[in-house]
């Protein structure tokens, strides 16, 4: 059961700009059907990717644009507003729907793990040799999962209630929250009371996006309590979906009300309970440590 998207985007139609023209690779062995990789740059007030996964027809089965130029970011959407910086937004797109940006912004490497993308025919797309090539001369990388980890990663699976050390403690507590087997979480934020969020996790803190010190507080992409915000949209919903034997299953389902769900929209199903936040590490600093000095994480 595959996640919609709920906003199209036509990746192939980037408006009168210049453009260093069209390449045509064959692509690696891959299960989505992908005969051949189309890569192009387009310049103008930004410098865009666009890279086209087509089938032996010669029609799209996944696409992605990556976009080198201003975005707004903020990894803490309750306590620290959005703030513009020049950097890297990734947009993944298939069968018309898009998936929720990703954004970097700095222009530091940003080595993602594949789990960030919970879609099995875009993560399929990312592993296509020429596709990471390409993604990672511009600035993306992908690391690889841990063994056995596809399917809880795909399927939201091995769902809880949320460990309060994912949150920090000077903001407002999750209202809603799920936590995966790889320690994902889906969380509504507690300040906003809607905003649906997710976060990937890593066993470090404080660092750019390419996993290196040297970020001070907000600047740093994975914050004080180790977590990174992979995609966050302005309301939603965190629940558990019919698991069609007459009961709820534990299972991280989301809706953000608008069109995007996983993995169908939520109607009245029972919403996950939030969670305390524990993490009292606030801040970073430049050489990796969260602040205060000797906080819990």
């Amino acid at each position: 059961m595959n996640r919609k998207f709920g906003t199209v985007i036509l990746l192939a139609t980037l408006g009168a700009c210049a453009s260093d023209g069209v390449e045509v690779l064959p692509a690696e062995s891959n299960d989505i059907g992908v005969a051949q990789v189309e890569i192009s740059h387009v310049f103008g007030g930004d410098d865009t990717l666009v890279v086209r996964a087509l089938d032996v027809r010669g029609s799209e089965v996944v696409a992605a644009r990556l976009r080198t130029g201003v975005v707004s970011y903020s990894p803490e959407p309750d306590a620290v507003p959005a703030q513009s910086s020049y950097g890297r937004e990734l947009l993944l797109a298939m069968d018309g729907f898009v998936h929720p940006a990703i954004v970097n912004p700095s222009l530091h490497q940003m080595t993602l793990p594949p789990e960030i993308v919970d879609e099995p025919k875009l993560r399929s797309f990312l592993r296509i040799p020429t596709v990471a090539s390409a993604l990672a001369a511009s600035g993306i990388g992908f690391t690889s999962s841990p063994a056995g980890a596809d399917t809880p990663y795909l399927l939201g699976g091995g769902g809880t209630t949320c460990a309060g050390n994912k949150f920090p403690n000077n903001v407002a507590n999750p209202k809603q929250c799920c936590q995966e087997t790889g320690g994902q979480t889906t969380h509504v934020l507690g300040g906003t009371g809607t905003t649906l969020a997710r976060r990937i996790y890593y066993p470090f803190a404080c660092r750019f996006a390419d996993q290196t010190t040297g970020c001070v507080d907000t600047q740093c992409v994975i914050g004080p309590c180790k977590g990174f915000k992979a995609w966050s949209h302005p309301q939603g919903k965190v629940w558990h979906p019919f698991s069609g034997d007459g009961y709820y299953s534990n299972t991280c389902a989301w809706d953000d009300l608008a069109g995007n769900y996983w993995p169908y929209p939520w109607t009245a199903e029972p919403t996950w309970a939030g969670t305390t936040a524990t993490c009292t590490c606030t801040g970073c600093l430049a050489n990796g440590t969260p602040t205060p000095i000797g906080c819990a994480n």
